[in-house]
């Protein structure tokens, strides 16, 4: 007598499906992370300093032009200068 092997029907299909997917996050989404993870720790590590020193700069650029601009605008105020030019005046 021959044995007949079943054909796998609806919900048999599903849960191999679903084995097949959670086998795939395994196999491929993990290491993936794993490679993304440690390239961003190796590419980071000397860039903060470099950043740092670059918003710094940035601070003290920007710092001197508002001291810069309020010295214009308490000049316009008080009349030394005619009239006050400023970008947001929408007289």
């Amino acid at each position: 007598m021959m044995l007949q092997v079943p054909i796998p029907g609806g919900p048999e299909l599903v849960i191999l499906l679903l084995v097949l997917l959670m086998m795939s996050v395994v196999f491929l989404a993990v290491p993936a992370l794993v490679v993304i993870l440690v390239y961003r720790w190796w590419r980071g590590s000397g860039n903060d300093e470099a950043e740092i020193e670059r918003l710094r700069a940035r601070v003290a650029e920007l710092e001197a032009e508002v001291q810069g601009g309020s010295d214009d605008r308490t000049a316009a105020e008080t009349g030394d200068d005619g009239a006050a030019e400023t970008g947001d005046d929408h007289r």
